[in-house]
């Protein structure tokens, strides 16, 4: 077998494993049910038996579907499936073997309609309504209350992998329909995965956030003991003696030394610190997941201001002994009514004939390169976008004299006189 082959067989083997532990996660309430009420029993290695007799049980419906012969590996699932009669009592491994003989037929039907290859939507969302259902109960109920955690963990497991398919389905169909090409479709799928796994950190933090209380005050109560610690504020561990006799006086130990100050103060900063950037991150995300859907004039209002710190950072490196000079980017507002479009192109050709407006006639000059391919930077002066204009192919249609003319017209008007316009040329060369 070659390793094309070989590749091709490990993630086969892996896709069929993620089903078979998708469906049986998402089995898990009845199972646990099954166990508890029927069984009178909970055994640790049914599930893992379950999901493993299933993912068998799924390969060997794959080899059914592909026309060869797989009767020997089917007896010897069923014969696998009875294991559990010499593993438990009589009533609890009859029952066991019974749910263990479903999951192999479960798995061989899986193989053979190829049902592992997409999700089936049906049998996830029955079982997170089960689990969510269960876990209500079993805070009232003795015999699932040790079950909780379990069964808390394997409905967010479910919910988690029924996103990522589900969403990765879909995205797939789609790449089908449009007939895109595979290594695009592998960038598609992992960028969707990733905002898939902020969606899931989202639901995690959120669904989490009732024992988040808890958890942060055990980090204060750690970070406390940590610095204590440090400090070499704690006590040496007391020798244990033996009881004392009843004649021997009382010999009281010295009360214990309270927390340094310092421990304190630095604790709560530490504590706070990390609250922050618990913040910050979960802010992150939020915005990462949400900026789509935010308004307009927000998004703009934030860009606006990365924009302006990212400005205040450079002005900032740039010193004033190296006589360095920082230009701005104008925003060229518009003074009339649209124009028509039979008089709009008459203006840009006025504009590129030198008459008209300056200004209007640099935006109509970089509007119509802009068109043509021209990557037009907002940090470059004028003078520069012309020299690139000119130098880097025929992006306007113009003669480099006329392109020229309009970018020192502009220029006049924009800094006033012939030293500023030399003064924004060398802008670059002096960063």
């Amino acid at each position: 077998m070659t390793k094309l082959g070989k590749d091709m067989v490990m993630r086969r083997v892996l896709a069929v494993l993620g089903n078979s532990l998708l469906e049986t996660a998402a089995c898990y309430p009845f199972v646990l049910l099954y166990m508890v009420f029927a069984m009178d029993l909970v055994p640790g290695w049914l599930p893992p038996l379950i999901w493993l007799l299933h993912a068998l049980g799924t390969l060997a419906g794959i080899r059914q579907a592909g026309g060869k012969k797989a009767l020997l590996p089917v007896a010897a699932l069923i014969a696998a499936a009875l294991i559990p009669l010499a593993a438990a009592g009589l009533r609890a491994g009859v029952l066991a073997a019974l749910a263990s003989l479903i999951a192999v037929f479960r798995g061989l039907i899986v193989g053979r309609k190829e049902l592992w290859r997409e999700i089936d939507l049906k049998l996830p969302l029955a079982g997170l309504g089960s689990a969510l259902i269960v876990y209500g109960v079993s805070s009232r109920v003795d015999a699932l209350e040790p079950y909780r955690i379990g069964l808390y963990f394997m409905s967010l497991f479910t919910l988690f992998t029924v996103l990522l398919r589900w969403n990765g389905d879909r995205v797939r169909d789609a790449s089908n329909a449009q007939e895109t090409d595979r290594q695009l479709l592998r960038r598609i799928l992992a960028r969707n995965r990733r905002m898939t796994w902020l969606t899931i950190a989202v639901i995690t933090l959120l669904s989490l956030w009732n024992g988040l209380g808890q958890g942060l005050a055990y980090v204060k109560h750690w970070l406390a003991e940590w610095l204590r610690g440090l400090g070499g504020g704690d006590q040496p561990q007391a020798v244990e003696e033996p009881p004392a006799q009843p004649q021997q006086p009382d010999m009281g130990l010295p009360p214990a030394s309270p927390t340094p100050h310092w421990v304190q103060v630095a604790s709560q900063i530490l504590f706070y610190l990390l609250a922050a950037v618990v913040a910050l991150v979960l802010l992150a995300l939020l915005y990462r997941l949400l900026r789509r859907w935010l308004p307009e004039s927000l998004r703009a209002w934030l860009a606006r201001l990365a924009q302006r710190l990212r400005l205040m950072r450079e002005i900032r490196r740039t010193t004033l002994d190296e006589g360095a000079y920082v230009d701005e980017v104008e925003k060229i507002e518009r003074v009339q009514k649209r124009p028509g479009r039979w008089r709009r192109k008459r203006g840009d050709a006025l504009d590129g004939a030198g008459g008209g407006d300056p200004r209007r006639a640099y935006e109509s000059l970089i509007r119509r390169a802009v068109k043509q391919g021209y990557g037009f930077r907002a940090s470059l002066t004028p003078s520069e976008n012309g020299t690139r204009l000119t130098s880097k192919g025929d992006y306007t249609g113009l003669d480099p004299k006329d392109v020229n003319r309009i970018v020192d017209r502009y220029n006049e008007v924009r800094y006033g006189s012939e030293a500023e316009t030399n003064r924004g040329e060398g802008a670059r060369k002096h960063r």
